[in-house]
């Protein structure tokens, strides 16, 4: 299955502090539908990759805490993770590396606040 696929019915945890910190502070949980993620389809803006975006995201009302959102995991519905990646940054970052894999519309996570998730898109290579 691809990895989008073992996404459906998963979470998206958004986290503050560094990654695999043991301080690393868990803001929100959104849950993805199922299918989480749309079909995979050709985009002439990335020619050689597929791009798939993500299908509505279950509304987190009541953030856990309140903080910056530096990170993120992508689980399957057994709550094991699946993808990991930046979150929020310079998407015109020199080195790609220090781009951003997912931008949400706040730098700062309330504690009891909103959390919505509007768009996701990933891209894939096309397999040859």
């Amino acid at each position: 299955a691809s990895q989008t696929a073992l996404l459906d019915g998963g979470f998206l945890r958004l986290y503050g502090g560094m990654r695999g910190a043991p301080n690393a502070l868990l803001l929100a949980e959104l849950t993805f539908g199922s299918p989480a993620f749309g079909p995979p389809k050709a985009d002439p803006k990335y020619p050689g990759w597929r791009v798939v975006e993500v299908m509505p995201v279950g509304r987190e009302d009541a953030a856990l805490a309140r903080g910056d959102p530096t990170w993120f995991t992508a689980t399957n519905r057994r709550g094991e993770p699946v993808l990991y990646g930046k979150v929020n940054g310079d998407l015109s970052a020199a080195n790609p590396e220090d781009r951003p894999d997912l931008l949400l519309d706040r730098q700062t996570i309330e504690q009891y606040g909103p959390v919505h998730l509007t768009e996701w898109v990933l891209m894939q290579p096309v397999e040859r």
